[in-house]
């Protein structure tokens, strides 16, 4: 996923820029109270107001995966010092660079974002679940 979200000192591939909600209200207010774990009961002065998505709420938006960063080229392992550094990319690498990439969006990036059901946190009080569809 580094190759295409990019890690600490090297740009990735895919951009997703903001999303935004197909409808008008989409948050939901709501107020949870934490609990001390120690003692099993609501700590002290310990309310805390949030908000949530409202169950069911679309939000559309665009991926973009850039062709070409300076010296690094999408479908092509990128090389840093004259050492390369995708070597996962061995194999798709050899083949012709549109096919490498039609290879990387089919076969690794959009299986992957199909398997993302989960986003944020809360995830123990049933938030943030969610399903991704490509166009």
């Amino acid at each position: 996923m580094c190759y295409f979200f990019g890690a600490t000192g090297i740009m990735g591939f895919l951009r997703i820029p903001n999303f935004w909600p197909e409808i008008g209200e989409y948050r939901i207010d709501i107020t949870n109270i934490r609990i001390d774990r120690k003692s099993g009961t609501a700590a002290s002065g310990a309310i805390i107001p949030s908000e949530q998505v409202k169950s069911g709420t679309i939000f559309k938006g665009i991926l973009e995966i850039i062709a070409k960063q300076g010296n690094f080229k999408f479908g092509k392992p990128r090389e840093i010092g004259g050492i390369k550094i995708d070597l996962w990319l061995t194999g798709i690498a050899s083949k012709p660079v549109e096919e490498a990439q039609l290879l990387l969006i089919n076969k690794v990036l959009i299986p992957a974002l199909n398997n993302i059901t989960v986003l944020g946190g809360q995830k123990s009080k049933g938030a943030g679940k969610i399903s991704i569809e490509l166009e």
